[in-house]
């Protein structure tokens, strides 16, 4: 072999050699590169699998819930129609209950037609006995102390069922509505005093002293007196029948420039907690019992509160402060017709606005008072009565809404002044 040849044998030697050892880097490079795929497939498979186990738990978990939900629904469905029955049975019972207060209404009326026919029948023949018995005891002077005793006896028992009759006939018509009250101007003084000498016999009997604290001069409303004096009639009954003996009674006349009140007080046991929740029920019967042995039917104080609210008048019932008995009372609203004069405060922070509605309410005969501002209505309001306060609404400084908030603070609850509000925006 020639000198050229073996060089080109070695040339194509080193070639080979070359190309066999990039061969050799590529291939483990290929290996390096399937062997980091195997670890990502590996890697992919776990996943994968983790995925198939939660898939699971989730399908199972949801196959529960399906299950629970159809259980809840079916529990539903029961309770559904458990209702459906329910509002099915409230709904007759509901219309059986109706049917019922009709009937009762109907029965009710019935009774009450039945008894104001009686009680109108029985009064007639029983207020003739008591005439008869009142001649009979002025015509027979002399028949001797048994015959007079019986007769007095004929008398004061038809007397006293008379009452109960009046009593029974009062309740039946103001209970179906036909009270009728025609107002007059009434002088209550005179009524109270009227109704003081009516009623001292009965309190002298029991050793009482019936006494009145009545004002000089005469108080007129515009009431029905009959009404009023029948309402009064029943609290002073009243007194003297729960007034423990050798004790005072005191009737009481108060006016205000819109009330006039009437109290009755008495030396008795009170009333308990409960009376108090009842005392004007009809055919009430209180813890206490009448200290003379006097009947009690239990409708005059009903009678009397029905009497002054027809009038649109309140009664009340308390204990006397010292706890030494009962007090009663009614008030009814002074509308005589006669021009009341009011003590109003005007608050405006205008000066034409203050000055016109004073012009206006001193020509119909009112004291009027003026503020420029919510802070000096408070103080006068703190200082001084007055029977109406005429407000601002928007004023400087303060507010009239913020002012009546701080007069509704500091004033008595039980006589508080009407604020009437006064905007330009109404």
């Amino acid at each position: 072999m020639s000198d050229r040849e073996t060089m080109e044998r070695a040339d194509e030697n080193a070639s080979r050699s070359e190309h066999l050892a990039l061969a050799n880097a590529e291939a483990a490079e290929l290996l390096a590169e399937i062997e980091a795929k195997s670890d990502e497939l590996a890697l992919s498979n776990r996943t994968l699998a983790e995925v198939n186990v939660r898939s699971a738990e989730l399908v199972a978990e949801l196959e529960e819930r399906t299950d629970d939900l159809h259980g809840a629904n079916e529990k539903l469905a029961r309770a559904n129609a458990i209702s459906a029955e329910l509002v099915a049975e409230l709904q007759a019972r509901r219309e059986e209950l109706e049917w019922a207060n009709t009937n009762l209404r109907r029965a009710d009326e019935e009774r009450k037609r039945i008894l104001s026919v009686a009680a109108h029948d029985l009064r007639g023949g029983i207020g003739g006995i008591c005439n008869v018995a009142r001649l009979m005891e002025e015509s027979m002077g002399g028949a001797g102390a048994e015959a007079e005793a019986h007769l007095a006896l004929i008398r004061s028992e038809s007397e006293r069922i008379l009452r109960l009759l009046d009593s029974l006939l009062e309740e039946a018509q103001t209970d179906a509505g036909r009270l009728e009250i025609q107002p007059l101007p009434t002088d209550l003084s005179q009524l109270v005093r009227e109704a003081i000498r009516f009623h001292e016999n009965r309190a002298h009997a029991k050793g009482q002293l019936l006494a009145g604290e009545l004002p000089d001069k005469a108080i007129v409303v515009e009431a029905d007196g009959l009404r009023l004096r029948q309402a009064l009639d029943n609290l002073i009954s009243n007194a003297v029948k729960y007034g423990l003996p050798s004790t005072r009674i005191v009737v009481r006349l108060r006016e205000t420039k819109r009330e006039a009140e009437i109290s009755v007080f008495d030396e008795g046991p009170g009333l308990t907690e409960e009376d108090l929740t009842k005392v004007f029920g009809e055919f009430c019967r209180l813890s206490a019992k009448p200290t003379g042995g006097e009947e009690s039917h239990g409708l005059g104080l009903a009678i009397a509160r029905r009497l002054v609210e027809a009038h649109g008048g309140g009664i009340w019932a308390e204990n006397r402060v010292d706890r030494t008995g009962a007090h009663f009372g009614f008030r009814i609203p002074r509308s005589t017709g006669e021009a009341v004069q009011l003590r109003i405060l005007v608050v405006d922070d205008g000066l034409i606005n203050r000055s016109i509605a004073k012009k206006f309410l001193e020509k119909d005969g009112h004291a009027v008072e003026l503020a420029t501002d919510g802070r000096e209505a408070i103080d006068r309001v703190a200082n001084a009565p007055y029977d109406i306060v005429l407000m601002d609404v928007e004023m400087p400084g303060m507010t009239g809404t913020d002012a009546v908030r701080e007069i509704r603070k500091t004033e008595d609850p039980n006589r508080r002044v009407p604020v009437i509000a006064l905007t330009g925006h109404a």
